[in-house]
C-alpha cells in the first residue's frame, strides 16, 4: 500500500463550486466527504477531522491493515483534548463499547454470532478502500449527522473490520 495523494476536504466554498443542487440542501460535511470520495484518485481513503492531533505514524498504522483484501474498514481510537468530565465519561464509554465489539467479534470464531456489533468507525479516524465505499453508495445524505459512522458500519457488512486499540492509532479531537 502506498500513499500518493492527499486531498483536503472541508465544508468550505470550494466544495460547493462543483456540488449539485440536490445535495446542497444536506449537511455541508456530508457533501464535502462525498465529493472528496468521488474525486480522489487514490485507492485508500483516510478520514479525519480538521482539528485532529494525530501521532506521526498514524496514517501508516491505520492503512496497513488494508493490505489484507478481506479488510474493508479500519478504525483507530478517538479521544478528546481539553475534555470536561462529561466528555471524558463519553470517551470511556466509547472505549468500553469498542472493547465489547471486539469481544463480540471474537465470539464469532466460536460460532456465536452477536445480533449487532457496533464497529464504531467514525470520520475522525477511519481508513477504507474507495472502491468499497463507492460500492455501498458512499455517504448517506438522508441523515443529518452520523453519516461517517453509518458508512463505517455499512462497510463492515461487506468485509472485515480492524479496530486498533493502540496509542499509535489514536487521534485527539476537540470536544
Amino acid at each position: 500500500l502506498s500513499l500518493h495523494d492527499a486531498l483536503p476536504i472541508s465544508s468550505g466554498a470550494k466544495v460547493f463550486e462543483y456540488s449539485n443542487l440536490d445535495r446542497a440542501k444536506h449537511s455541508p460535511i456530508t457533501l464535502a466527504r462525498q465529493n472528496g470520495l468521488e474525486d480522489i484518485e487514490g485507492e485508500i481513503i483516510v478520514s479525519t477531522d480538521a482539528d485532529v492531533i494525530a501521532p506521526p505514524s498514524w496514517v501508516r498504522v491505520v492503512t496497513k491493515p488494508l493490505d489484507d483484501p478481506a479488510k474493508s474498514v479500519v478504525a483507530g481510537g478517538i479521544k478528546h483534548y481539553r475534555a470536561n468530565r462529561t466528555i471524558r465519561m463519553h470517551d470511556l464509554g466509547t472505549r468500553l463499547a469498542r472493547r465489547a465489539s471486539l469481544a463480540a467479534g471474537m465470539l464469532g470464531r466460536f460460532g456465536i454470532e452477536p445480533k449487532r456489533a457496533n464497529q464504531m468507525a467514525g470520520g475522525a479516524n477511519m481508513a477504507f478502500r474507495k472502491k468499497d465505499a463507492i460500492e455501498i453508495g458512499g455517504y448517506d445524505f438522508s441523515i443529518p449527522v452520523g453519516e461517517d459512522s453509518k458508512m463505517g458500519n455499512t462497510l463492515a457488512k461487506i468485509g472485515d473490520v480492524k479496530l486498533i486499540q493502540d496509542d499509535s492509532a489514536t487521534v485527539y479531537v476537540s470536544p
